[in-house]
């Protein structure tokens, strides 16, 4: 399957299955394992949490991740240059649980500080 490209410091959307480029890394959102938030048609006292299994691909190979829409539990990981941070989850969980393909998950991919430092370094000396 040929990836979608999106730009680099924003917010994309993925579906499980689907690819996207971001530069020189490849971010496919495989399924999501686990989905125990709190659905937004009941009160809770706890958010709950999902977990969204990603692979990325770079020059340095591929890896596969898990992240969380619970902080606490990990929602980014840093690959090459790169940190993937997920967003959000959608659609929200109603007390009747998404459909596997019904969910998208909200990533951002960004430049970690020591890329960003290069870069204007880099910049820096060819002006």
């Amino acid at each position: 399957m040929t990836a979608g490209s999106a730009p680099l410091g924003q917010d994309f959307d993925l579906a499980p299955g689907r690819s996207v480029r971001v530069e020189d890394l490849e971010v496919r959102m495989e399924r999501v394992a686990d989905d125990s938030r709190c659905p937004i048609d009941i009160e809770c006292l706890w958010p709950g949490d999902a977990t969204v299994v990603i692979d990325l691909l770079s020059v340095s190979g591929e890896t596969s991740h898990e992240l969380h829409t619970a902080r606490q539990f990990g929602d980014q990981v840093t690959r090459d240059d790169y940190v993937v941070r997920l967003v959000d989850l959608l659609p929200p969980r109603r007390h009747a649980g998404p459909k596997r393909l019904d969910y998208r998950a909200r990533l951002r991919v960004s430049l970690t500080w020591t890329a960003r430092l290069r870069r204007l370094v880099r910049r820096a000396s060819t002006t």
